[in-house]
């Protein structure tokens, strides 16, 4: 820490952290303060750099940097959102308009609305997870003076950042001190995935969850999976930094040795003293509370075991000031329509005037009037996709005039990230073009080559299968006479084990393009024998235009 940084000031004393952090401490900081629901700021430091997290209710809200590097323009960048020409006029325009970068963009038709609230959640996520290659460093949690906080926010779940941080993190010696020892006993917290949800861990670290079910070692979850086995104890070790598993006992290991690629001063360090063995799950209680719709407002659950006092709606009422109509429901900005309905009717189960009329809370009648109609409005907005649209853009100041410049440049923008996935595709680079690939299905979703090539690139990359499959059906569902879809469809169903599904798709092809070399090569990967015509055989598309020439 250099000794010139100006003092950081105290801490929130609802919510009390300042000090020291080393990176495999900032999983129990962050769950401590989605515990507490803390609203107000962490500031860390270190290296000279100064990152700064938001929190509402314990949720991330919004993130920054004093690095160049997490600056939108440069995450936008790196996200293959916009191109540096793009970028370079941004900047121009900036300092013509004086308008926010994010805005400017916008107003170029460079971005969508949706896209730029899409690239500041990537910002966010990529400042926060950068936490966790920070060796060290100092924090304190500051809370929020009257109207300090963020006036746009996303939401993020600490949980959802401390997992991305641990899959980051290089094989070295300190991961490897703290992997979980093979005898320990692994016990899933139940209650903390219910509420996170399922997608909180991609498939392959779902497979673990259903490995630990029953209390096991971590041997036998080892033995009950497959893959590398380094990588699934960094997974375990991941959700128990979480919160979403313990690992308990268990006989410490020596760390191995580090890898030849390890960072020097890794080689460099004296050997680790033993360190004790105790529980990965972060102290406290064994599921923090669910995060409540609005801050102000009681725990999840209040609203079934405690009756409402005039004091806590009052409290909820207040806590609903400067709130978007996502806020005051308590959902995300790609939350559907069926899920504001569920979240307008919980919160009309706990304030509807009509179901408060009791002794005791004759006061309190205009506070829930005032509160039922702000719900009533974010549901009216919410559940109506153009009105929705409409709210979005006003969010972000925008008017209809440039609404319909933006969606006149879609096309040529899908176009654009179609080629530049393409160039990936040549460099051998799948998991970057498929990035790429998504953005343009995203951006224009009614051309079928660009589902076409995002298949092709996620049927190269490990346990993309199923996606490619369900993407190369979207291309032929909108293209069916393209015999090369067809062939790729095949190809996927024949690496599946599907043998006589690939045959079909193959036979398919060959019934626009009687010789495509693709599906002649398909079939003969599947061990079928050639058509002797593939106009009479698979009765082609020829054949069906003119039927059969008659002989003689």
């Amino acid at each position: 820490m250099d000794a010139k940084e100006p003092p950081l000031p105290s801490s929130n004393p609802a919510f009390d952290f300042a000090g020291p952090f080393t990176w495999d401490e900032l999983p129990r900081i962050f769950l401590r303060a989605q515990a507490a629901r803390a609203a107000g700021r962490f500031v860390f430091r270190g290296a000279g750099a100064e990152k700064v997290v938001w929190l509402d209710e314990g949720m991330v809200v919004f993130a920054t940097s004093n690095l160049g590097d997490d600056r939108l323009g440069e995450m936008l960048i790196r996200a293959g959102m916009i191109t540096l020409d793009q970028y370079d006029e941004s900047v121009r325009l900036i300092k013509e308009k004086g308008k926010k970068q994010g805005v400017v963009l916008v107003e170029m038709g460079a971005l969508t609305p949706k896209d730029l609230f899409d690239g500041l959640k990537f910002q966010v996520r990529e400042i926060v997870v950068s936490l966790f290659s920070w060796p060290e460093g100092r924090a304190v949690f500051i809370p929020p003076a009257e109207g300090e906080m963020p006036p746009i926010r996303v939401h993020f779940s600490p949980r959802s950042l401390i997992l991305e941080g641990i899959r980051r993190q290089a094989d070295s010696a300190r991961l490897r001190r703290r992997l979980p020892p093979r005898d320990a006993v692994v016990r899933i917290n139940r209650a903390a995935l219910l509420e996170e949800g399922p997608a909180i861990l991609p498939p392959e670290e779902q497979k673990i969850v259903e490995a630990a079910d029953g209390g096991p070692t971590v041997a036998q979850v080892l033995e009950r999976t497959e893959g590398e086995e380094l990588s699934r104890l960094k997974i375990l070790y991941g959700m128990a930094c979480a919160g979403l598993c313990a690992v308990e006992g268990g006989t410490p290991t020596a760390a191995p040795e580090p890898a030849p690629e390890e960072d020097l001063r890794e080689k460099a360090a004296p050997p680790p003293s033993p360190e004790p063995v105790e529980p990965l799950v972060p102290p406290g209680p064994s599921s923090e509370p669910r995060p409540s719709p609005v801050p102000g407002a009681a725990p999840s659950g209040a609203e079934d075991d405690e009756e409402e006092t005039p004091e806590t709606i009052r409290r909820f009422l207040d806590g609903m000031k400067g709130k978007t109509h996502y806020e005051i429901l308590g959902v995300s900005e790609e939350t559907d329509a069926r899920v504001v309905r569920r979240a307008y009717l919980k919160l009309v189960k706990r304030f509807h005037p009509d179901l408060h009329t009791h002794k005791g809370l004759e006061g309190a009648k205009a506070d829930l009037e005032e509160i039922f109609v702000r719900a009533n409005k974010a549901y009216e907005v919410l559940s109506d996709e153009a009105r929705r649209k409409e709210y979005d853009l006003d969010r972000f100041g925008l008017k209809e005039s440039e609404k319909e410049k933006e969606q006149q440049t879609q096309a040529a923008r899908a176009a654009e990230q179609f080629a530049r996935g393409k160039a990936e595709i040549e460099k051998g680079n799948f998991w970057g073009a498929e990035e790429l690939f998504k953005w343009a299905v995203r951006l224009d979703p009614t051309r079928g080559s660009y589902y076409h090539f995002l298949a092709m690139a996620q049927s190269r990359i490990p346990k993309r299968l199923h996606e490619a499959e369900e993407h190369i059906q979207k291309a032929i569902e909108i293209e069916p006479s393209r015999p090369d879809y067809h062939v790729l469809l095949g190809q996927i169903y024949l690496r599946g084990g599907l043998k006589a599904r690939a045959v079909k798709k193959f036979m398919e092809a060959l019934n626009w393009n009687p010789s495509h070399p693709g599906a002649l090569k398909g079939l003969e990967d599947a061990g079928e024998e050639k058509p002797a015509s593939a106009i009479e055989e698979a009765g082609g598309v020829l054949g069906r235009f003119f039927g059969k020439k008659e002989k003689g």
